[in-house]
């Protein structure tokens, strides 16, 4: 994957070794600042290859300048970028955080200029960043706008959802104090791609037993196979709906809307992890909404995906994650000053070509050392003792309600 990293030039920053040591005398800092102000008002973008793609400084700030120069300056800029894409054969783009809250910019680099050709015009309305500026504007439409428009996309870390299921429920399992190799996990789905069967295949090594929750049931017979023949270990293929997750307490939601998940009997106090995107957010009356935010935690940066909940439900949802790695993977990214731009979530993803097989994704991850900091909810971030609590028996919180009160 050819990655294009966008970040603001930073003048403070961006000097040279031999412009420091020159610098008493004056005049190098002088040159390099008359330098920078004319890459400035000509808009020059500094471009840097790097490992997997190039780093693009671009010249923009908030600064007391008319709204009809800023506008002019990020049309130029953002037209520049776009050729950048074209040139490069950019895949995806990483944006740093201070670029996210430049709204001006951001909509100039989203929007296609007005043309007559009914075909580039954007179906996607325009967010309006102000009300939400942590959000990276509804990126999970945007992506698609890109990727229809010019096959680009941007990274925003849920790329890894799908190759980090086992670390997730393990993080959990962890807090509450159970063993992997004893917990059924449920995976329920609609359709089952080869990264799903792979991770069933993966994670039947690592649980007790992987359930197959699906009303295509038939149609996954052949998995029993596939499970058994690569690892020896059985698969369990349910599809009745009274019954199927009545007692599930770990649930992977492939991608199966609200609707289609109250249509079963769902333990309350599961903890489900949903990779579905798409969940249907249309019945507010039965479902709550969550605006996407930003928490920082050591500069780095994670965001809440719209969600929804099932009504009646005590449990968790888990819609994302905050990640760690090794600090030989930390020195990669710091080398080009890129560790403080944005989360490591969204810098990892971009290290990794989701292209390559399963396993070797799985290799990758196991050699970064990768770890789950954090994971969040309908509310932020979950506290360990939501795990807690959805782990004991209604007699053990009746117990301890009394122990309290």
């Amino acid at each position: 994957m050819n990655v294009l990293y966008i970040k603001v030039k930073n003048i403070k920053n961006e000097k040279s070794k031999n412009d420091i040591e020159k610098n008493k005398s004056g005049k190098t800092d002088k040159l390099f600042k008359i330098k920078e102000f004319f890459k400035w008002v000509f808009c020059i973008i500094d471009i840097e290859e790097i490992f997997n793609g190039y780093i693009a400084k671009i010249p923009i700030k908030r600064d007391n300048s008319s709204k009809i120069v800023n506008n002019i300056r990020n049309s130029i800029i953002t037209n520049k970028i776009r050729k950048i894409i074209n040139e490069k054969s950019i895949d995806g783009i990483v944006l740093s955080d201070e670029i996210k809250k430049n709204t001006e910019f951001m909509d100039k680099l989203i929007l296609n200029k007005k043309s007559n050709n009914s075909n580039n015009k954007s179906n996607i309305s325009k967010v309006n960043y102000k009300k939400n500026l942590d959000c990276i504007m509804d990126e999970h439409n945007i992506a698609k706008h890109f990727i229809k428009q010019r096959n680009v996309f941007f990274i925003n870390g849920k790329g890894l959802f799908k190759y980090i299921i086992y670390e997730i429920l393990v993080y959990i399992i962890n807090i509450q104090n159970r063993k992997a190799e004893l917990e059924d996990v449920f995976i329920v789905a609609n359709n089952i791609d080869e990264i799903i069967l792979d991770n069933i295949i993966f994670l039947s090594t690592k649980f007790k037993n992987i359930n197959i929750v699906s009303k295509n049931i038939e149609k996954y017979r052949y998995i029993e196979d596939i499970v058994y023949n690569n690892t020896g270990n059985n698969v369990i293929l349910l599809n009745n709906k009274r019954k199927s997750l009545k007692r599930a307490k770990f649930i992977v939601n492939v991608d199966n809307s609200i609707n289609e998940l109250n249509e079963y009997l769902i333990y309350r106090k599961a903890i489900i992890i949903n990779l579905n995107d798409e969940i249907n957010n249309k019945h507010k009356n039965e479902i709550s909404i969550i605006q996407d935010t930003k928490e920082h935690v050591n500069q780095d940066t994670t965001k809440k995906r719209k969600i929804v909940t099932l009504t009646g439900f005590e449990g968790i949802f888990v819609n994302s994650y905050e990640i760690d790695v090794n600090n030989r993977i930390k020195e990669f990214f710091k080398k080009y000053g890129l560790i403080y731009e944005t989360s490591i979530t969204i810098l990892y993803e971009s290290f990794l070509n989701k292209k390559e097989s399963f396993s070797n994704m799985r290799s990758k991850i196991e050699d970064a050392g990768l770890i789950i900091k954090k994971l969040y909810g309908n509310n932020g971030i979950i506290d360990e003792n939501e795990y807690k609590r959805v782990n004991l028996s209604d007699n053990e919180v009746k117990k301890r309600y009394w122990q309290i009160y």
